[in-house]
């Protein structure tokens, strides 16, 4: 728009010299001129207003989210065992365990480490085909479970191996359909 203003401005200024010059041949030339200086003005608004009312009658793009690819499952974590840090592999973990906003894993040594995520990061960081997390507290490893009783209501009963200091972790009702099928997997 800025362009085309500038252009009718030049060929305006044109025209009105052409029409200060006293001969015939520029009258007639400074007329064609400033009618298609006038013209050209003309056309532009209305091209212009008729993007300004599409804008307004159709309705704002949704904002564009960049395209979030999935990271690949976390192999190892870095976790404290005292003072001492130690690095993990995940194939290494039995399961894990929130305690208030505490987690700790168990390793298949029967070993215990602080891990400094969340069980909500944790599930989300974990391979979903090696890892479940079976309710609030726990995350468990499928080579983890030693035995799965039915309890009431439709729930189950877990017995993991390293044992928990519960012995038993209990499923819900509403994750116990999701676990089994994510076993048959």
């Amino acid at each position: 728009m800025a362009g085309a203003a500038i252009i009718s401005a030049v060929l305006s200024s044109l025209a009105i010299y052409l029409l200060i010059v006293n001969v015939g041949l520029a009258e007639k030339l400074a007329i064609h001129l400033l009618v298609w200086v006038l013209f050209g003005f003309l056309l532009l608004s209305i091209l212009w207003l008729d993007q300004r009312f599409r804008q307004a009658i159709s309705p704002a793009p949704a904002p564009v989210e960049p395209a979030s690819s999935p990271l690949p499952p976390r192999q190892r974590f870095l976790v404290r065992q005292g003072q001492k840090l130690l690095s993990v592999e995940t194939k290494e973990i039995a399961w894990i365990h929130a305690e208030g906003k505490l987690c700790y894993c168990k390793t298949w040594d029967n070993h215990r480490y602080f891990i400094e995520y969340s069980l909500e990061e944790l599930n989300e960081m974990l391979d979903d085909t090696q890892f479940f997390r079976i309710n609030r507290a726990y995350i468990v490893q499928f080579k983890a479970i030693k035995n799965i009783n039915p309890y009431f209501n439709s729930k189950l009963i877990l017995q993991l191996h390293p044992a928990t200091e519960d012995n038993d972790v209990i499923i819900s009702k509403e994750k116990a359909a999701d676990f089994k099928r994510w076993l048959g997997k």
